[in-house]
């Protein structure tokens, strides 16, 4: 779902993601580049989500 909102208004998604300093970056991108700014988008909420995954399994990692 947090894809979709990315293609219709990425600097949303990404605050969705918590990321607000990225959200500010992709907003002045989605002002000028549209294009850009949703595959920033789709970058950032990749990331968070790995991040999110190795949190939760990191005690199985090690």
């Amino acid at each position: 779902m947090v894809y979709v909102l990315a293609v219709l208004f990425p600097p949303a998604a990404i605050m969705v993601v918590g990321e607000p300093k990225k959200a500010l970056l992709n907003l002045v991108l989605w002002l000028f580049f549209i294009i850009p700014a949703i595959i920033h988008a789709f970058f950032v909420i990749d990331d968070s989500r790995e991040e999110e995954y190795l949190k939760k399994h990191e005690e199985n990692l090690t």
